[in-house]
Parts: structure tokens; C-alpha cells; sequence
């Protein structure tokens, strides 16, 4: 399935998600100037993009027409995380239908995407009525706790887990590997929840903007650490400017120390010689 990037249009009509889904991508890239500005593009010897998790919403096609709705968003979000430039984001409109061997379906959708630098793109698949924000945001969610959940998600063990079909009941490994299964059909399950969610802007509104309140809380709670240690760097002017007053005051008491010491000096002699003086007067008087 061809895709076309477009610019980020909304129109009238049903909104609807019908897909999302975590790939991996090559981002080597290779640059070129247009009218002396940089472009990049992806490099022609990329390695194949692999789709990691991903769901189908159920509520939009019947059990015939699920498998053909799957492998066909599937392979229009492989191809776009294949030509993904890091860093980009963006919207896509889909071909009116999707298609497996004879049988094809109709649909109104564009896929809404965003390509992370670590080789990381997500995916999800709406109408084109519904708006392209909350569907970025959708993915921003998705692909944020997918990288908390898998940090590990280049190993060996993740890439057999990720090749399961995660439909499945019965697990297909063991150990690690299953482990990581049985986390991938968690996720997975955690994509159709917030997709369902996601199918009221309003109820997906609200969660972003709680989102965006903790953005918020956490801009103040960095600028008061700025502002606390910006005040400790003044309090710590202050105690040199203390270090200094001390050492010149133990600078000036050394200089002074001579002198008290000449004033004994030259009063000792003199605290002698009024004694002798003393003592003689007494002798006259008793003589």
C-alpha cells in the first residue's frame, strides 16, 4: 500500500481510530541541499522496518474483514516507518482501500505518525475527520510507555517475543522470552484501551490536559530548583566575601602584632627603673 504525505487537513465526518502499532526502523539517513538548505532523507540501503506491537480496533470491522484490515494498515504503517526521517512527525492519507490477495476493503483514513531518533516510530491510523493533535498525542502516550515498559527493546529476546502472534491465548515461549511475551500482550491490550478512549476527543482532551498540568507543574518545580540554586550561588559570594574579611583581619592582627609588642617593651624598662627608683627613695627615708 503507497503512501502519500500531506499536509494536516481535518474535514467533517465520523471520528474514528482504527489502528496503532509500535515499529522499528533504520534512521541512517542522507542529506543533500535545495536552494541552500539542508534536506534529509532516508538512505537507500536501510534495513527493513518491524512492526513491534500493534491492535486493531474491533468496533469498525466484522471477523471477516478484520485479518485483510490488519495486514493492510500494517503494511502501510511498515512502509511509512521505513521512510521515516528521525525526528519527523506528521499525517499521511491512505489509498480509499486496503487490500489482501482478492479482497479489499474501503476506507476513509490517513495515518498519523512520529519518528523518533533511536529508531523508534509510532503509528496510529484514524479517519480524516479526527483531529491530528489529539492523534499525536495518542501516539506520544503510546511510544513513551513503550520505552518505559521495553528498554531492552533491541535485545534478541525482544525481537523473538515481538514476532508472536500476540492474538493468541496460549503462550507460544518460556523464560525471557516469555516474559516479554506476556508483556507485549499487555501492552497490546493497553493500545486497544486507550484507542477506545481515544474515539472521544473529549475524553482524550481531558487526559491530555492533565498531561499537560504535570508539564506545567514540572517547568515551576525546575525554575524554583533554578531560582534556589541561583540564591545559593549568592550565599555562597557572601561567604567569601567572609573568608576574605577574615583572612584580612588575621592579615592586619599580624601586622599589628610588632607593634604591641614594641609598646611592652618600651614599657617594661620603664615599669624597672620607676621600681629601682621606689626602692631607693625608701632607703633615704630610712636613713
Amino acid at each position: 500500500m503507497s503512501s502519500t504525505k500531506t499536509k494536516s487537513q481535518e474535514t467533517t465526518g465520523p471520528l474514528l481510530v482504527y489502528y496503532a502499532g509500535i515499529f522499528s526502523y533504520d534512521p541512517s539517513i542522507v542529506e543533500y541541499e535545495v536552494n541552500k538548505e539542508v534536506q534529509k532523507a532516508p538512505s537507500k540501503d536501510r534495513k527493513p522496518s518491524r512492526q513491534l506491537v500493534a491492535a486493531l480496533c474491533p468496533k469498525h470491522f466484522n471477523l471477516f474483514t478484520r485479518g485483510t484490515a490488519f495486514y493492510g494498515l500494517s503494511q502501510g504503517a511498515l512502509d511509512l516507518a521505513q521512510h521515516a526521517v528521525p525526528g519527523e512527525r506528521g499525517a499521511v492519507v491512505l489509498p480509499d482501500k486496503v487490500s489482501l490477495g482478492i479482497k479489499d476493503i474501503a476506507i476513509d483514513a490517513r495515518s498519523h505518525f512520529i519518528a523518533l531518533k533511536n529508531g523508534i516510530c509510532g503509528v496510529v491510523v484514524t479517519s480524516q475527520a479526527y483531529a491530528s493533535t489529539t492523534a499525536q498525542g495518542l501516539i506520544g502516550r503510546l511510544v513513551s510507555e513503550f520505552l518505559a515498559m521495553f528498554p531492552d527493546w533491541t535485545s534478541e529476546d525482544f525481537k523473538v517475543a515481538s514476532e508472536v502472534d500476540l492474538g493468541k491465548e496460549k503462550p507460544s515461549l518460556s523464560g525471557v522470552q516469555g516474559t516479554l511475551e506476556a508483556k507485549l500482550k499487555s501492552f497490546r491490550g493497553n493500545i486497544l484501551k486507550q484507542m477506545d478512549e481515544a474515539h472521544d476527543p473529549k475524553n482524550f482532551s481531558a487526559l491530555e490536559k492533565i498531561q499537560n498540568e504535570l508539564k506545567e507543574t514540572r517547568v515551576v518545580l525546575e525554575r524554583t530548583v533554578e531560582e534556589v540554586l541561583n540564591r545559593g550561588e549568592k550565599l555562597d559570594m557572601l561567604v567569601g566575601k567572609s573568608d576574605a574579611l577574615q583572612a584580612e583581619s588575621q592579615q592586619f592582627y599580624s601586622r599589628l602584632s610588632p607593634i604591641v609588642q614594641l609598646i611592652e617593651d618600651f614599657q617594661f624598662p620603664n615599669r624597672t627603673i620607676l621600681e629601682g627608683a621606689k626602692q631607693q627613695n625608701s632607703f633615704c627615708k630610712c636613713m
